[in-house]
């Protein structure tokens, strides 16, 4: 567990709107939250994890959004399937993928992609679109997988404004 407070727990820029901590799984090496802005009506919350793999689930206004993590030693193997006609899945497969800027597709990449597809899922994704985090641990700057119902995928755009901090 952290000593002192989590990373996202730390005063926020005045820069952005107050957010609210809806759900979070915290973790030593690495952890998972979901926040949405101040005010938001939440429906439901959900904490799982399968094969490994920490699920975070939230639904507000009709919406599901899922936060996945699935830690880099561990296969993506996931049962994960959308549960209303508009959802967003959000976070660090831990996969890589030609269809998204990497030289090769790994096993998890592969595993990720028929995952989707299967799932009728879209991929919002801009290769091109600055880091969103920075891992202290691999020293590298990532940007979290975004799938979203087909049927919402053309109401959707990806936009990094800046780094989250602390991350």
């Amino acid at each position: 567990m952290y000593s002192g407070n989590p990373p996202w727990s730390q005063p926020e820029p005045t820069a952005y709107p107050r957010n609210d901590l809806v759900i979070e799984c915290p973790h030593e090496k690495h952890g998972s939250a979901i926040f949405v802005k101040a005010g938001t009506t939440v429906e439901s919350t959900l904490n799982s994890s399968f094969n490994n793999i920490e699920i975070l689930r939230t639904t507000l206004n009709g919406l599901t959004i899922t936060s996945i993590y699935k830690p880099p030693n561990e296969p993506f193997s996931i049962a994960c399937v959308p549960t209303s006609s508009k959802e967003v899945f959000i976070g660090d497969f831990n996969s890589q993928s030609t269809n998204r800027g990497y030289d090769q597709t790994n096993s998890d990449g592969q595993a990720v992609e028929q995952w989707a597809e299967a799932q009728n899922l879209n991929l919002i994704h801009d290769a091109k679109l600055p880091k969103s985090f920075n891992s202290g641990r691999w020293k590298k700057g990532y940007n979290p997988l975004i799938f979203v119902s087909s049927n919402i995928a053309t109401l959707c755009n990806k936009l990094v404004r800046e780094t989250i901090p602390k991350t």
